[in-house]
C-alpha cells in the first residue's frame, strides 16, 4: 500500500525536505544552540505573518493556544462575544464559559456565520464587553469569515479586544494583522504551514498585553505572561517541541523562497480547482458562498445518501483520507482538506478515485472532460520546491 494521501482538515501531508529537517540531532532547550534555532523561527514567522507584534510558540495543539488566549485575558464575570458556526466556534464558546466569562452568543444553521451587522449588533448587548472571539475559518462545516476586515473594523470601533482563531486558515488566507487591528490571533503547525502537529503561534499586540499584565494568571502551562518573560532570552518555559521547531524553520523557509503571496495564491487556486471539478460530479458546496472556505471544501452528493461510505472507500481501495461531518452533520457531506503542500498529481488523483466512486454506484460523471479542464486549470498553478 502506497503512503496515505492525505486531503483531511489536518495534519496535513508534510514535504520532505521539512521531514528531513525534523530528524536533525536533538540539542538542549536552554543552549546557544536552540537560542539560534528559536530566533530563526521567530524571525521567519514575522516575515510569513508580516506582523510588528509579539510572536509566542507554545508546544500544543491548536486547542492549545486558543486556551492561552482565554486563560489569559478572561476573569471570572468578564463579558465576551463568541458566536457559533461549526465545531470549533462552539469548543471557543464552551472554553470561554469554563473560565467563568459571561459569554453573548448567537448561533447559526452551519451553512453561513456573522456578518459584520451582526457583531455590531452583539456589541451593543452590553456596554461592558471586554472581548470579541471569532473562529476565522471553522473547519466543521467549513465556513470563513470573508468579510472580517470589516468585523474587524466594528469591534475596534467599539474598543474591545479582537482574538482571532485561525488554526486552519493561517497561510492559506490574507490575515493582515497589525492593520486589522488583532490583538491575539492564534494558529498551528499543521495545516497551511505544512508542519507536523505539536507546536502553537500566538501574535499578541500591545493593547493584550495591557490587559494580560493587569490579570493574575489562571493557568500554570498556558501563562502568556511567563511566555513573555522567556521570549526575552530565546527560550520558551517549558520543553518545546525541539523537532517540530527544526521542521517549522524549514517550512518557513520554503515558503519564504515560493513567496508569501503565491503560497496564499495556491490554496486559492486549487480551492477553485476542486469546487469545479466536483461541482462536474453532481457535488453541491454545503455552505453559502459568501461564507464557503477555501482551505475546507465541503460538498454533498444528492445522490449519496451517506457520505461516510464513499469516504471508507476512498481510504480502503486507495489510501487516501478525506473527512465527514461530526455531530450534526455526521454522513451529510465530505470535507476535503486543502492546506499546505498539495501536488497537481495529488489533485488529479483525488478527482479521477472520487468519480471511481461515483461510477462504482451508478452514478454517471464525465471523467474525460473533467480531468482535460482540470489539467488545463493546473497550468495556472505554480508549486514549491517540496524536496
Amino acid at each position: 500500500m502506497n503512503d496515505p494521501l492525505l486531503f483531511t482538515p489536518g495534519p496535513v501531508g508534510v514535504p520532505f525536505r521539512v521531514i528531513r529537517a525534523s530528524i536533525r540531532p536533538m540539542i538542549f532547550h536552554r543552549s546557544e544552540d536552540f537560542h539560534r534555532l528559536f530566533s530563526e523561527v521567530l524571525d521567519k514567522l514575522h516575515r510569513v505573518l508580516s506582523t510588528n507584534e509579539d510572536i509566542i510558540v507554545i508546544t500544543s495543539s491548536g486547542t492549545g493556544a486558543v486556551e492561552a488566549s482565554v486563560a489569559s485575558i478572561i476573569r471570572k464575570g468578564d463579558i465576551v462575544i463568541v458566536p457559533v458556526y461549526g465545531t470549533f466556534s462552539e469548543r471557543l464558546y464552551e472554553t470561554a464559559v469554563m473560565y467563568g466569562a459571561k459569554v453573548i452568543s448567537k448561533r447559526y444553521s452551519g451553512k453561513e456565520g456573522p456578518t459584520p451587522q451582526d457583531i455590531e449588533e452583539l456589541l451593543e448587548k452590553d456596554k461592558n464587553i471586554k472581548a470579541v472571539y471569532l473562529v476565522l475559518n471553522d473547519t466543521s462545516p467549513g465556513i470563513l469569515l470573508k468579510n472580517f476586515e470589516k468585523i474587524a473594523n466594528v469591534v475596534k470601533e467599539k474598543g474591545a479586544l479582537l482574538i482571532v482563531d485561525a488554526v486552519s486558515i493561517l497561510g492559506g488566507h490574507d490575515i493582515p494583522i497589525d492593520k486589522w487591528g488583532i490583538d491575539i490571533l492564534v494558529s498551528a503547525t499543521q495545516k497551511c504551514l505544512a508542519t507536523p502537529p505539536g507546536l502553537s503561534i500566538i501574535t499578541v499586540s500591545s493593547e493584550a498585553w495591557r490587559v494580560i499584565n493587569n490579570i493574575e494568571p489562571r493557568s500554570f502551562y498556558f501563562n502568556l505572561k511567563r511566555y513573555k518573560r522567556y521570549l526575552e532570552k530565546m527560550e520558551t518555559p517549558f520543553t518545546p517541541a525541539v523537532s517540530i521547531l527544526y521542521a517549522l524553520n524549514e517550512a518557513l523557509e520554503m515558503i519564504l523562497e515560493f513567496g508569501v503571496e503565491e503560497w496564499i495564491k495556491m490554496h486559492e487556486l486549487r480551492a477553485d480547482i476542486l469546487y469545479r471539478a466536483l461541482s462536474e460530479f453532481g457535488f453541491k458546496p454545503y455552505v453559502k458562498e459568501d461564507f464557503r472556505s477555501h482551505t475546507i471544501i465541503t460538498v454533498s452528493h444528492t445522490k449519496i445518501q451517506d457520505h461516510s461510505t464513499l469516504i471508507s472507500s476512498l481510504k480502503k481501495e486507495y489510501n487516501i483520507l478525506i473527512a465527514g461531518g461530526v455531530g450534526k452533520y455526521k454522513g451529510n457531506f465530505i470535507r476535503i482538506g486543502n492546506m499546505g503542500c498539495i501536488s497537481k498529481r495529488d489533485l488529479v488523483t483525488l478527482i479521477s478515485c472520487i468519480a471511481t466512486e461515483l461510477i462504482k454506484r451508478g452514478i454517471k460523471v464525465d471523467l474525460t472532460n473533467t480531468i482535460c479542464k482540470i489539467l488545463e486549470d493546473l497550468k495556472c498553478i505554480k508549486t514549491p520546491e517540496v524536496n
